[in-house]
């Protein structure tokens, strides 16, 4: 007889060098970004109730999330989260953690659970089983954003206005390297949201300081150069099987110049190199539901295609 999965609350001091163990080594959809001292970083900001499941005293899945009054969710500090579940983990068993969830929850007098699912591009394999079993268990499809990815098991197809920007961005002489200047590199970003978009940075430079400390080999600066001039940057983030721009910032002259156009083509040729399967551009919406379709455009011009974050609601 198969042992039964018991559930638990997170616990920092019991749990916690376990937790990463099971994200670094035992997942099927889970990144760095869902390690505890990532997750870690926001401090007392949210209600961190995260959940565990085990059998046989090991982790076979965790689910990070905080509670919001009567609402159990995702955590609203990771781009994405729902049920992170080990490589043994089979439709049987999540169905489980499904039921174990709702009873628990119910029990601490939740309302609400809204739990946003990896995309399949941070999969090592298929998991729908997770939204199949969110579906029947009477949950509801609430909310999409739209990720522009590339697909790297295909050569990507350039446009004509992309490929016109690299040569530019080539023949001005500009290169692209890796680079440390987070502090040049977070100027140029604050000043990019103020102007094009009338936004901030979700992360202070403080933050980004500490996040690229605590995690060197998932998280790299890459600038485009004018001589010794930083002209264009991105922060990205690498995991197993994806290379994300979690910010892309230039300078005026860098615009001008194609810099952003080289630098991503960069990024890109430097995840086929490394064996990536994608590289994702992030959202272009303004607002929930909302597309800016002028950045929509310039990513598609890199060959990209959408791919969703799918958010889904059960009333308990």
């Amino acid at each position: 007889m198969t042992p039964a999965i018991e559930i638990a609350v997170f616990d920092r001091e019991k749990h916690s060098r376990e937790w990463d163990r099971f994200i670094g080594n035992e997942t099927v959809n889970a990144t760095f970004i869902h390690n505890r001292n990532y997750i870690g970083y926001h401090g007392n900001r949210f209600d961190d109730c995260s959940l565990v499941f085990r059998r046989n005293n090991r982790i076979v899945a965790v689910i990070p999330a905080v509670k919001n009054g009567k609402t159990f969710e995702s955590h609203p500090g990771l781009t994405f989260g729902g049920i992170l579940i080990g490589k043994k983990c089979r439709h049987n068993d999540i169905a489980t953690i499904i039921d174990l969830t709702k009873s628990f929850l119910k029990e601490q007098g939740i309302e609400h659970l809204v739990l946003t699912l990896p995309p399949y591009i941070y999969q090592s394999h298929p998991v729908d089983d997770i939204p199949y079993l969110l579906s029947i268990s009477e949950g509801e499809l609430t909310r999409r954003r739209l990720l522009s990815v590339i697909d790297l098991r295909e050569q990507p197809e350039y446009s004509t206005l992309r490929k016109r920007g690299v040569k530019k961005a080539i023949s001005n002489g500009l290169k692209v390297d890796l680079s440390n200047n987070l502090k040049s590199f977070y100027e140029m970003l604050v000043d990019n949201l103020a102007t094009r978009y009338n936004t901030t940075p979700v992360h202070t430079l403080k933050e980004l300081k500490l996040l690229a400390s605590l995690f060197p080999d998932n998280i790299k600066l890459m600038m485009t150069f004018d001589g010794n001039k930083a002209v264009a940057g991105s922060l990205v983030y690498v995991s197993k099987t994806v290379i994300k721009t979690q910010y892309i910032a230039s300078t005026e002259e860098g615009r001008n110049h194609g810099a952003v156009d080289l630098l991503l083509t960069t990024i890109i040729d430097e995840a086929h190199r490394k064996g990536k399967r994608f590289v994702d551009l992030g959202s272009s919406e303004n607002e929930p539901n909302e597309i800016n379709h002028n950045l929509l455009f310039q990513k598609e011009g890199f060959g990209s295609h959408g791919v969703c974050i799918d958010t889904y609601t059960l009333i308990l």
